[in-house]
């Protein structure tokens, strides 16, 4: 299924494979998130397929301080700290294809930071990726499997997944492109840097084919985001 089929145009289906994001400004606001997502692509539910995860299929993301929320989150690692570049469910045997995230409160102070892929394509030139074994932290669901190779195909084109809190390395391979990558992203040039500023805007955004980030929240800021996963392809 090609994502936006009837929905978006071919400029912005255009910009979505050359970029692996996609803003659209105050996009169709009289629907609700629910709705905008299901006309892109088929939709994931999370919560159905790994049920212990609590996650909903449209997630309010709010930002918490550590003490709000558990361990097993960026929320309950960082807080309201700046989130590392990462993977969404990167310990997933797949994880999902793309991350719709959508304004319902913004805050002009806080970004998604992107890596594109041309960023990306950088790291594959000249790290092992392709024998680097990783396992997640915790394996809580039939949906993850014991041993994740950093680099997966599907229909023969091969991508990465990255998540330095939520993936272990088990391999000498998986020490190195751990520490490649952490080093890498140090001097990684300039991301992208994308503000859900008004209700309504949505960010599409390629989950592998990029990695995304975070920036800090101030204290007392109102943001509520709201994501959902999408299957879907750019073929």
């Amino acid at each position: 299924m090609r994502i936006g089929v009837g929905v978006l145009n071919a400029d912005e289906v255009l910009n979505l494979k050359k970029n692996g994001y996609l803003l659209l400004k105050s996009y169709k606001c009289e629907a609700t998130t629910l709705e905008v997502a299901s006309s892109l692509a088929k939709i994931v539910t999370v919560g159905d397929l790994v049920p212990e995860t609590g996650i909903s299929t449209v997630h309010k993301v709010i930002p918490k301080n550590k003490a709000e929320t558990n361990a097993h989150s960026y929320s309950g690692i960082y807080g309201l700290g700046a989130f590392p570049f990462h993977t969404d469910l990167a310990h997933w045997s797949v994880p999902p294809r793309f991350i719709v995230l959508r304004c319902v409160e913004g805050d002009d102070s806080v970004a998604t930071l992107i890596l594109t892929p041309q960023h990306i394509q950088k790291l594959k030139k000249w790290l092992p990726l392709s024998k680097a074994l990783f396992s997640p932290r915790r394996n809580i669901a039939t949906h993850c499997a014991v041993i994740l190779p950093m680099m997966f195909a599907v229909d023969g084109v091969n991508y990465i997944r990255w998540d330095k809190d939520f993936l272990n390395p088990v391999n000498e391979s998986g020490r190195v492109v751990r520490d490649g990558i952490e080093n890498a992203l140090k001097n990684a040039g300039s991301p992208a840097a994308i503000t859900l500023s008004s209700p309504g805007d949505t960010l599409i955004l390629d989950n592998w084919r990029c990695i995304h980030s975070r920036t800090s929240v101030p204290d007392g800021s109102k943001r509520v985001i709201e994501r959902v996963y999408l299957e879907g392809d750019l073929q």
